[in-house]
């Protein structure tokens, strides 16, 4: 799945750093190279180890293994990454050209192996490994004191099992290992005629499945299934796949097996009956509910193969995405299946179709209908841990749909409680607040309101309120550990472990920002670890004890690896990246409040110049994308270029005000909104008599560039102005084709970001309004565009379409076109050229100077 653009755009955006104490050497282009950047954040299982990465622009990259209670570390400059043994004895550095260390934490002592392929740590301080020699990869079994105790040659891959079973597939054929047993693999296959791969355990790990294939025959494709606790093994041969006399092939890449190994989930794919030799015509069906390029994707059995469980006991097939039903997904333990129906789906604009939902009886074959017209974006519904109930948000309230009764419940109906999304400005339907999951037990349901987390128990008789988000304007949320996680795969849905009565981890952010770390359990009720004006991120915790990291930082001081527990204690610093920040000047930020013209009251980030002097004016840079308040406390590293051509130390050491406002939309004014936001919070600052009114520029990237050069046609009071990667006709652009998504732009409009949700065809003046191009005439702002010739996002003739519109209207702009470059610029020589040009652009135009 691709990741959404808005995080593309202010990942690239924020690299890092900003504001400090008045200082002391003034930072400059030259010291940028100073700074890295913190990450890969690790916590040993018993929490008496800690280790960090800091990735450096120009520099080679340094690992920190930091002892929790002393602070004293180590230094691993180029390694790559680390790993802390079951045991938290010891640990293993993996550096470039397959080069791994092991060392342990008693003695210091230190074994190196070479040519390493892969490598993973057991229980009992075990090894495995394998090492590339002579041409062929060999799996290594080292006890705790390092000795081999075997080796098996021309192993293709393994897969090991947190309860110590290792899968092993070779060119031979498949090996079991079961290392508490202390014994050597046992052999499970030996087949020279045919190549094995993927093996797959279990989520109880007593059994898996691999696919095998005949070195002979291509369409000769079977599943191998190993139950380990009766040792029995059990095949699924490719021509025995058929329904109603109809073969089909498996898909030899994905699959599934049940939590009591007897079924596996696999895919099916159509065979087809003779190569394509190309098609004479495309015939566009305009009565198609998909566009042809779509449509004919769906069609292809290869991109949306057929759901299907594989009975090892019986050897019975069921072929769930059968008929109208698609996107199928097996409950937990197998009993129930949810799938949506491909008939009820009839919306051609929106991002994600709203869909019926389904429940099948696997025993049966019943299917039972859950909700209507219901999201199908991932997470949209959470299934309990026990595969018995679903829950689902429809206008505004969750449901609870019971597989065993059949029944459906509102179970938030009767609170005075809005359950919608308040801050949802965009076009489409309101999705409420993501539903975080189930607890692990399956007594509630967990849920979101503005402010606050619920409980809700699946017969709507207890609704439980377990935070006070509301009275004192923080929002909470859960911190959800990755190790808790299950991720949607090609059978399932994804669902979580929440287990309230061990206790659970509580983000919270209050109004003005400021973040914080709570505890919540059954017996304790809520608790407070601390909270404060900082930024926090990438939360982990100890396996094997109640210690927690977390990184924090200000717009001030760059971030820092913390240390906390659930005592109460205040946190403990391990480690602060960036110590040489306090030999700079540096800047500051503030949280401003300004209102807009229908007098809602909107917040926005101001930075000061790290050189600022009362009673001095300064050019200011106003930087837009939607919302960005929250950013208040982000430290933003210096850097000297960036993928987009704007980063504000750049600008804040060099005498710049960076003004970045929140937007508020109204539906059917995307232009029109940003541009009475964005004026709104210029007035507001230029009231404080700090700003050379001749002298603010505006810049934008993607929606960002959108609202910039759609605001230089309805105001003179930017002095220069850069949009990239900008939509700037909507009417074209609605109707331009994406190939590399398949379909036309017009989602964007309908049910997205640009929140028309019209067409043109039938709100054409609403069109025109939001339209740069239609309002060019306009433009007295000298304008620096830019896109990437091979953007898959926003058409790069969006760009150049604005560009001959002003070049035949003779006003000045410079357009700058990246060959081979994206939506953001990957080419480190094409982020230098931009962010060099951007600089000298506002230069030019707020500070007067001539390149």
């Amino acid at each position: 799945m691709k990741v959404p653009y808005i995080y593309t755009i202010v990942a690239a955006f924020f690299t890092m750093a900003t504001y400090a104490q008045s200082g002391r050497l003034k930072l400059t282009p030259s010291d940028f190279e100073k700074w890295g950047t913190l990450s890969e954040e690790k916590i040993s299982p018993d929490g008496k180890w800690v280790s960090c990465k800091m990735k450096y622009e120009s520099a080679k990259d340094t690992l920190f293994v930091i002892n929790a209670m002393t602070n004293k570390k180590e230094n691993y400059p180029g390694a790559v990454s680390l790993t802390f043994s079951p045991d938290s004895k010891s640990y293993t550095i993996k550096y470039p050209a397959g080069k791994t260390s092991l060392l342990e934490f008693k003695t210091n002592k230190s074994l190196s192996y070479f040519d390493v392929d892969r490598f993973d740590f057991i229980s009992g301080g075990y090894l495995v490994l394998t090492e590339n020699q002579l041409k062929e990869k060999n799996l290594q079994l080292f006890d705790s004191k390092n000795k081999l105790q075997w080796q098996i040659n021309n192993v293709v891959d393994y897969n090991l099992a947190n309860s110590q079973r290792l899968a092993i597939i070779t060119e031979n054929g498949v090996s079991l290992v079961n290392l508490f047993a202390k014994m050597p693999p046992v052999e499970i296959i030996f087949d020279k005629q045919s190549k094995f791969s993927r093996p797959t355990w279990s989520l109880n790990e007593n059994s898996f499945a691999v696919f095998s294939q005949s070195v002979t025959a291509s369409d000769s494709i079977k599943i191998v299934h190993h139950n380990c606790l009766n040792g029995k093994t059990t095949f699924l041969k490719s021509r025995d796949v058929r329904f109603n006399g109809t073969p089909f092939n498996i898909e030899p890449y994905k699959m599934v097996v049940s939590e009591n190994n007897k079924q596996v989930y696999l895919l099916l794919t159509d065979i087809k009956e003779k190569k394509d030799e190309g098609k004479v015509v495309e015939v566009w069906d305009s009565s198609t509910l998909h566009e042809y390029p779509e449509e004919e994707l769906l069609k292809d059995t290869e991109t949306h193969p057929y759901l299907t469980i594989w009975n090892v006991e019986t050897g019975k097939l069921q072929k769930l995405d059968d008929g109208d039903f698609i996107n199928t997904k097996v409950l937990p333990y197998g009993t129930y299946a949810v799938s949506a129906s491909k008939s009820s789906i009839v919306s051609r604009t929106s991002e994600f179709a709203p869909t019926d939902y389904y429940s099948i009886d696997l025993r049966n074959g019943k299917n039972t209908l859950i909700a209507r017209q219901c999201s199908t974006v991932v997470g949209a519904i959470k299934v309990s841990p026990s595969g018995r109930y679903i829950a689902y948000f429809k206008n505004g309230h969750y449901y609870i749909f019971d597989n065993e009764t059949g029944k459906v419940l509102n179970i938030t109906t009767a609170l005075s409680v809005d359950f919608n999304d308040v801050e949802f400005d965009r076009a489409g339907i309101n999705p409420g607040y993501r539903i975080p999951g189930w607890t692990s037990d399956s007594r509630y349901v967990i849920l979101y309101d503005q402010f606050d987390i619920w409980l809700f128990s699946p017969d709507g008789k207890v609704s439980r309120k377990i935070t006070n988000g509301r009275s004192i304007k923080t929002q909470f949320r859960l911190e959800i550990l990755r190790s808790d996680m299950q991720y949607e795969d090609v059978g399932q849905l994804s669902r979580e472990t929440i287990n309230i009565q061990e206790g659970i981890v509580i983000t919270a952010r209050g109004s003005d920002y400021s973040s914080g770390f709570y505890w919540f359990s059954e017996t304790e009720g809520l608790n407070k670890f601390y909270h404060g004006k900082y930024r926090t991120k990438r939360f982990a915790k100890a396996k094997d004890t109640s210690k927690y990291i977390y990184s924090d930082e200000t717009d001030s001081r760059p971030p820092r690896l913390m240390l906390m527990d659930k005592t109460g204690k205040e946190p403990r610093i391990i480690y602060q990246s960036n110590k040489h920040y306090t030999n700079y000047k540096w800047s500051r930020s503030e949280l401003i409040t300004y209102n807009n013209a229908h007098g809602d009251a909107l917040q926005g980030v101001l930075m000061y110049p790290s050189n600022y002097q009362a009673g001095k004016k300064y050019p200011m840079v106003v930087y837009i994308y939607e919302r960005l308040s929250q950013t208040v406390y982000d430290y933003i590293n210096p850097v000297v270029s960036n993928p987009i051509g704007f980063s504000p130390p750049t600008y804040l050491h060099d005498g710049y005000f960076v003004l970045m406002p929140d937007i508020k939309y109204e539906i059917g004014s995307p232009g029109p909104s940003a541009v009475d936001c964005v004026t709104s919070a210029v007035k507001s600052v230029l009231r404080g008599n700090i700003i050379e009114e001749n002298h603010i520029g505006l810049l934008g990237h993607s929606y960002g560039g959108f609202q910039s050069a759609f605001i230089i046609t309805q105001t003179p009071i930017f002095a220069a102005a850069v949009a990239s990667g900008a939509i700037t006709d909507p009417v074209s652009s609605y109707l331009t084709k994406n190939f590399e998504r398949y379909r036309s732009e017009n989602w964007r409009f309908e049910d997205h970001q640009y929140r028309m949700e019209s067409s043109p065809l039938n709100n054409w003046e609403g069109y025109i309004k939001n339209s740069t191009i239609a309002h060019a005439t306009n433009i007295t702002t000298p304008l620096l565009s830019w896109n990437g010739k091979n953007d898959s996002a926003v058409n790069f003739e969006q760009g150049l379409e604005l560009h001959l519109a002003l070049r035949s209207l003779h006003k000045p702009n410079l357009f700058l076109l990246y060959p081979d470059q994206g939506h953001i610029l990957t080419d480190p020589r094409a982020q230098l050229d931009l962010t060099m040009r951007v600089k000298g652009w506002f230069d030019k135009y707020l500070k007067n100077k001539r390149n």
